[in-house]
């Protein structure tokens, strides 16, 4: 079962979060928590990869002092940027299960393509 992180473990998790940065982020959905129901509220709860997002966001505005809006163009590209390389490794996958004929003819059209 995967580790999931509440608010409070976030705090202490991720170096330089504070309670307004981490509704900032939020209230701008650069990271989408998990929401749990309970019995007396609904809580939100943190995967690894959304602490390494907020990791991540905290140091682009420490170090590089970036505002809001440009976070949100950033991680919009780097979310892009892994999609990409996600489909790209879909596709070699796809390429690799063909017979080799078919692989080679692929080359050869990539070849011509990048000349």
């Amino acid at each position: 079962m995967m580790d999931l992180y509440s608010n409070d473990h976030i705090l202490t998790l991720v170096p330089g979060m504070t309670p307004e940065r981490l509704f900032a982020f939020l209230e701008a959905r650069l990271v989408i928590p998990t929401v749990e129901p309970t019995a007396s509220a609904s809580i939100q709860l943190f995967t690894p990869l959304d602490v390494a997002r907020l990791r991540f966001l905290c140091e682009l505005v420490d170090d590089l002092d970036l505002d809001e809006r440009t976070l949100g163009v950033v991680m919009a590209l780097l979310d892009k940027l892994h999609a990409a390389r996600h489909d790209l490794r879909c596709l070699a996958c796809a390429i690799e299960a063909e017979p080799p004929d078919v692989r080679t003819r692929i080359g050869l059209a990539l070849t011509r393509l990048k000349s």
